[in-house]
């Protein structure tokens, strides 16, 4: 058995398929994936342990862990990849919808770390990974139900690194920017749009950054480099950014006076004040 055991949530696409095909060369990698027929498809990826588990079901999530705790008696390493990007202005989003984003983004991550934070205290340099995003520092139009859940997700994993810095235990933020991942095709499928002309201009201009990240965003093996060397940090940093266009927005975010970067960020999305 390889020395360290990792689990990733939502393994069956994106960053959290990247990586479990990537990692299972040199760690152990127990991939959570939502659908059974991504257990099927991780599996003829010569992945040998794939759990099917809702990150928001109580029952799959205990169920996953107590079967991990039986085969191998720790976590070393939890990367909490699971999540969707729920499109859509305030206006035309439902309560129903809120809930969904705030359940899997936000609750059932919280919920899975605490669950498996028995696991992790046995682990080796344990550390929990939180997939992060720019949307977390800068609520952009139009996702507001996602950018609520990735501010939760990073006020949830300060807390959570103090908290457990005192036990050997390194929660660590990844803040990432646009990448070329299935979340942009899966968002656009996903999103309400406004029953009226209000928001025409910004629907339009969302729609068409969206397709332009799904076919020309960062390549995502850059977030999965970083990842790995956070694996093997001792004492790994907090946050790390990776991604086009987070250490510039983060940085008009911070120097220029709030009202230009507003201005900058309407205009860029069709509006205008």
């Amino acid at each position: 058995m390889k020395h360290r055991i990792i689990l990733i949530t939502g393994a069956g696409s994106g960053f959290g398929l990247l990586m479990a095909e990537r990692f299972r060369r040199n760690y152990t990698v127990l991939a959570a994936v939502k659908k059974k027929e991504d257990t099927v498809k991780l599996k003829k990826y010569g992945l040998d342990f794939v759990y099917e588990m809702d990150i928001t079901d109580e029952s799959a999530r205990k169920n996953m862990l107590a079967e991990i705790e039986q085969k191998f008696g720790k976590i070393d390493v939890l990367v909490n990849n699971a999540g969707f990007c729920q499109g859509g202005v305030a206006e035309a989003l439902s309560e129903a919808d809120w809930e969904e984003q705030m359940n899997v983004n936000v609750v059932g991550t919280a919920a899975l770390t605490k669950e498996a934070l028995p696991l992790l205290k046995r682990g080796r340099e344990a550390k929990i990974i939180q997939m992060g995003s720019i949307s977390g520092r800068i609520g952009f139009p139009g996702i507001g139900a996602y950018a609520a859940s990735k501010f939760a997700l990073r006020g949830l994993s300060h807390s959570l690194r103090l908290e457990l810095l005192p036990k050997g235990i390194h929660v660590v933020h990844m803040e990432i920017g646009s990448f070329k991942t299935p979340i942009w095709n899966k968002s656009r499928t996903r999103a309400r749009f406004y029953n009226g002309n209000d928001y025409k201009k910004l629907e339009e201009s969302l729609e068409q950054h969206t397709e332009k990240t799904a076919s020309s965003g960062d390549k995502p093996v850059k977030v999965i480099n970083k990842i790995e060397s956070v694996i093997h940090k001792k004492k790994p940093a907090f946050n790390y950014r990776t991604g086009k266009g987070v250490i510039f927005l983060t940085a008009c975010e911070t120097f220029l006076p709030h009202r230009a970067f507003e201005k900058i960020i309407i205009r860029q999305t069709g509006g205008k004040i």
